[in-house]
């Protein structure tokens, strides 16, 4: 009975830290609706555009949810008619690039690609213009820029 007294008192370091990071997302999934500060880190994670490291490293714990609409466009330079893909995702449009399959799927010509990512959410939206470089050693190099305007159909 006292043994078990002591125990019980003792604090439990990562049971409060696993709290207050519930704690944390909770606070930050409440202010996304409400603040455009908010809103804009969050859309600068999609675009992996987010200011600083550790602000990037933040937000992992957070979900990634449903609620931005996000599009991209792959423009192929050397077609005539440019658009060669278009579709919406559900979250991290530029996954498309830095992920998976469809990486492979994209580059495995060798030829350089342009991929347009737009993400909206409530009125504010962010496009990034994305250009994947073939390099030497069958990678490629990214340059990303920030657009304005409806640069796409």
């Amino acid at each position: 009975m006292i043994r078990q007294r002591l125990i019980c008192d003792k604090r439990d370091i990562a049971g409060a830290a696993l709290c207050s990071l519930v704690v944390c997302v909770s606070i930050w999934q409440l202010a996304l609706p409400l603040s455009r500060n908010v809103q804009n880190a969050t859309l600068a994670r999609f675009h992996l555009a987010s200011p600083s490291f550790a602000l990037w490293a933040l937000q992992q714990p957070i979900p990634t949810m449903y609620s931005f609409e996000n599009r991209y466009w792959i423009i192929d330079e050397k077609a005539s008619h440019g658009i060669q893909e278009t579709k919406i995702v559900n979250h991290f449009p530029t996954r498309l690039i830095t992920f998976g399959d469809n990486r492979y799927r994209l580059f495995k010509d060798g030829i350089s690609k342009t991929v347009v990512v737009r993400s909206r959410y409530r009125g504010n939206e962010r496009m990034t213009r994305c250009r994947a470089l073939p390099n030497t050693n069958g990678g490629f190099t990214w340059e990303s820029q920030q657009l304005s305007g409806d640069l796409v159909p």
